[in-house]
């Protein structure tokens, strides 16, 4: 099975507002609580941690971009970030903040390229809200893979596995997400990296050869986010799992049906 690993950046450089962290903050280790407290760091930001632990184990993942964040700040402030991303051979996503209008996405495109110095090639909307008829079209601004799919939202589901060719566009469902595993599947910080491979297990018994992993940015310094750097750390005994990019999925393995 190949596990195409995907991360969202959903946060600005700047990280949340004091409050929104402070509501939180039981999430975190007395050690980042400190470190917020006394250094003000943005301790929603782990990229650089999520990159060490990956290139540690020879593995690169896709990470989607917002251009605009909540703050009134761009993806520019990222733009060191990016270029070490792209150095490194890590892929760059665009994570929309519009998923209704074609031109909007390719606007929010440009932004990127701009900063990325190579083409955008795979999207997923911000909050996974995207017109679906809009998913064909895609590939007339240049977008090749789209991942703003998710029918898993209350458990693991069959229909969130694999990808899809939809008139030249590959869209691949997010199979597990970290958001929901934490919520709304009801999985407890200790059984976080068990049951990712149970489920994934499960899948690949039934033959599924690809599955889509969606672990935020923001969420790997907090108790239970940190289970993906377990993940990471261990995948290379998994014989039966292979990680990958987007862009590195063989279109081979789609099936030419409507997913909608």
């Amino acid at each position: 099975m190949l596990l195409v690993l995907t991360h969202d950046v959903d946060w600005s450089r700047k990280g949340p507002a004091t409050e929104h962290v402070l509501a939180r903050l039981n999430r975190f280790s007395i050690e980042d609580r400190y470190r917020f407290f006394t250094l003000r760091e943005n301790i929603y930001d782990g990229i650089a941690t999520i990159m060490d632990y990956e290139q540690r184990q020879g593995i690169k993942s896709t990470f989607f971009f917002r251009t605009f964040y909540d703050d009134y700040t761009t993806v520019e402030l990222y733009s060191d970030i990016i270029s070490e991303l792209r150095r490194g051979g890590w892929e760059i996503g665009l994570h929309s903040n519009s998923g209704e209008n074609l031109e909007s996405i390719r606007q929010e495109k440009i932004l990127l390229e701009k900063i990325y110095s190579q083409e955008v090639k795979s999207l997923r909307v911000h909050y996974l809200k995207i017109d679906a008829n809009l998913i064909p079209k895609l590939s007339a601004i240049g977008i090749k893979y789209d991942s703003s799919i998710c029918k898993a939202k209350t458990g693991p589901s069959h229909e969130s596995t694999g990808c899809h060719i939809l008139d030249g566009v590959m869209e691949l469902p997010i199979t597990i997400m970290d958001a929901y595993m934490f919520t709304y599947w009801g999985v407890k910080p200790s059984e976080v990296y068990q049951k990712i491979i149970e489920i994934l297990d499960n899948f690949n018994r039934q033959g599924i050869k690809i599955a889509t992993l969606l672990w935020h940015t923001n969420s790997v310094r907090m108790h239970d986010g940190k289970e993906y750097l377990r993940l990471v750390e261990e995948i290379w005994k998994i014989e039966w799992l292979t990680p990958i990019r987007v862009i590195d999925t063989p279109i081979s393995l789609c099936k030419k049906e409507k997913l909608i």
